[in-house]
């Protein structure tokens, strides 16, 4: 109060990390997987008639627009392994980032091996923030694998820790040889 007026301020704001999150994961069929055996890569991307690709970047905690590499960790055969892509990083959307969505690129890299059947898919991630104008916000995560839904998780302000948004990939061991000489 200043002179008998009164300021309200409205504020709104989601921890990401705390409540959701992105992450990667990876399972390898036919074989144990090794630490750093696969890697991949997260691009942010401009969303049309929202963010750009600058934009995406910065909000995620990204110095600049490029493909940043992650790499596995050791799995038994079939079992899964996580790369969270948020990890050292804050990520924090306040009501300055709601109408807006910020759009990432995940793929794998390829690898040389010819034994190894390579997750060749591309997985797009989305962000997308709503302000509830009650105080809080909602930010929807949306994966999709090669143009179809595979995760799609949505968590609001104040919500207790959920499971991060996942995109997947697998790969398959094949070391069977074309011949068996003779």
């Amino acid at each position: 109060t200043e002179n008998g007026t009164f300021t309200n301020n409205y504020r709104s704001n989601l921890n990401y990390n705390s409540v959701g999150g992105l992450q990667i994961s990876k399972v390898l069929n036919g074989r144990d997987m090794q630490k750093d055996q696969f890697t991949f890569t997260l691009t942010p991307k401009a969303t049309e008639g929202s963010t750009t690709a600058e934009e995406a970047a910065q909000k995620l905690g990204f110095a600049e627009v490029k493909a940043y590499e992650f790499k596995n960790e050791a799995a038994a055969m079939g079992e899964a392994t996580y790369m969270n892509v948020l990890s050292g990083k804050e990520v924090v959307f306040t009501q300055a980032d709601a109408g807006k969505t910020y759009t990432y690129e995940i793929v794998e890299v390829k690898g040389q091996n010819e034994a190894y059947t390579y997750d060749e898919a591309v997985n797009i991630v989305t962000i997308t923030v709503v302000d509830n104008n009650n105080g809080t916000l909602t930010v929807t995560t949306t994966v999709t694998k090669n143009g179809e839904v595979v995760d799609t998780k949505r968590v609001s302000t104040g919500d207790a820790k959920a499971a991060p948004a996942t995109a997947p990939f697998v790969n398959v061991y094949n070391d069977v040889p074309e011949s068996l000489g003779g």
